[in-house]
């Protein structure tokens, strides 16, 4: 530190980055102790022996994980990486996994047995045939079950630690690497209420909940359904393009998506609309796709790629102009709403990815 205070006297550096500087230094001891507990051995990591049996707890007390103003520091993002990290070593080291696996009534003895070894990383059993074949057929599952047990031992050993920024830190970094990393498994929703009444920061909760929702949009492929084009009017007749769109839905609530092959957001609501829609198959919605100053060929292909739903029609810019005014539109992408009886109810619709309050307003127009 004293060198720091030399330095930052003769430069001129502001106090907010001294302020990290000095907080990078302090955690650089935690970092350096939490590191301490591996030792290397033929490129594989093992525990060191001989530790003190309250170890981990010197370096928490001394280090406290819950720093807001330490979250600029190299060192201590490290310090809480780790801490994550051991959470998860012992189960590798004992046969908490086996039981749970055991529990799930999923898996014989022999294969149990397959499992272990497969983790013990024996190649006297991992070379063999048998094992081989077992595994090939199991892996997913045997992940899956994988991480439902390490996100229970999480949780279940992280509420001992002080509620705070670190603590949310460490869960949501768990549940980032185990679910929403490799985009194929969301948590259940026993974990997310776990989830819920441990992390104190709520942005953060909201953050690893939109990540997930995103991610099983973009994996969601609609079971039936297909994509309407309506074909062109007449020049002639575009002052009359709302009554012409609207005029053939009456009795039904109309979302409508104006949107444009160009724009990217317009693009990455595609997946939650694809959900929403799914959320009215049979009733009596429908989901209007209006798109405006785009190429006829890439809103075709767009159509195509997006695998997209609903009714679709390629506005004119003498039709997007007059729509632009009746809606009151400045940009895309913009979502309106129309009721059943053709009357315009929100020119300013929550968006697909809004999830539960889109489907509450659209809800609301289909009882009326």
């Amino acid at each position: 530190m004293y060198y720091v205070d030399e330095y930052c006297k003769k430069g001129k550096i502001s106090q907010k980055a001294i302020d990290i500087i000095k907080l990078d230094l302090s955690y650089e001891p935690a970092w350096a102790l939490i590191v301490f507990r591996c030792v290397w051995s033929d490129r594989d990591r093992i525990n060191r022996e001989g530790l003190p049996a309250n170890y981990y707890q010197h370096i928490y007390d001394k280090f406290p994980i819950n720093n807001p103003k330490a979250l600029g520091s190299g060192n201590y993002n490290a310090y809480i990486t780790n801490i994550k990290d051991i959470m998860w070593e012992d189960y590798f080291y004992n046969d908490g996994i086996f039981e749970y696996l055991k529990k799930t009534n999923r898996f014989s003895e022999q294969e149990l047995y397959y499992i272990k070894k497969n983790f013990m990383r024996d190649t006297s059993i991992t070379k063999t045939k048998e094992f081989t074949q077992f595994i090939d057929g199991h892996r997913d599952e045997i992940s899956q079950h994988t991480k439902k047990y390490l996100t229970k031992f999480l949780l279940d050993s992280i509420k001992y630690f002080p509620s705070g920024l670190g603590r949310d830190l460490i869960i949501s970094q768990a549940i980032s690497f185990f679910y929403l990393k490799d985009q194929t498994s969301s948590p259940s929703n026993n974990e997310w209420n776990r989830i819920d009444s441990l992390i104190s920061n709520k942005n953060i909760l909201s953050y690893l909940k939109k990540i997930d929702q995103f991610n099983q949009a973009k994996a969601f492929r609609p079971t039936n359904g297909s994509a309407s084009i309506i074909p062109s009017f007449l020049n002639n007749e575009s002052d009359k393009i709302f009554e012409k769109l609207i005029g053939k839905y009456k009795g039904k609530v109309v979302y409508i998506d104006f949107w444009a092959t160009w724009c990217g957001p317009c693009r990455q609501e595609f997946p939650h609309s694809k959900i929403l829609s799914s959320q009215f198959a049979g009733q009596d919605v429908v989901f209007l796709y209006l798109c405006c100053q785009s190429d006829k060929k890439n809103w075709e292909n767009t159509i195509k790629s997006e695998q997209l739903t609903g009714d679709h029609y390629l506005l004119s810019t003498d039709e997007y102009n007059i729509l632009s005014k009746t809606f009151n539109i400045h940009g895309v992408p913009t979502y309106v709403l129309i009721d059943r009886k053709g009357n315009i109810v929100e020119k300013n619709a929550p968006r697909p990815s809004s999830g539960p309050i889109a489907i509450n307003l659209i809800d609301k127009l289909l009882k009326k």
